[in-house]
């Protein structure tokens, strides 16, 4: 039973901790803080929101080590 344990519960629990952050920044900063977007961002989607919105607003600087 234990090894079933996180194909049960991992995306469960992932996709509730997102909803509770996605809510609770959009409650606290409001609609802009959370944009456009989706209730669960994940994987290449994700990378293409954040890109996308970084050429836009000019701020597409690499960082520095």
């Amino acid at each position: 039973m234990v090894p079933a344990l996180p194909y049960l519960f991992d995306k469960p629990v992932e996709h509730a901790v997102d909803k509770v952050f996605y809510e609770g920044f959009k409650l606290v900063g409001g609609p802009e803080a959370v944009g456009e977007t989706p209730e669960t961002a994940r994987g290449k989607e994700a990378l293409k929101y954040v890109q996308a919105k970084m050429s836009n607003s000019g701020t597409n600087k690499e960082k520095e080590l």
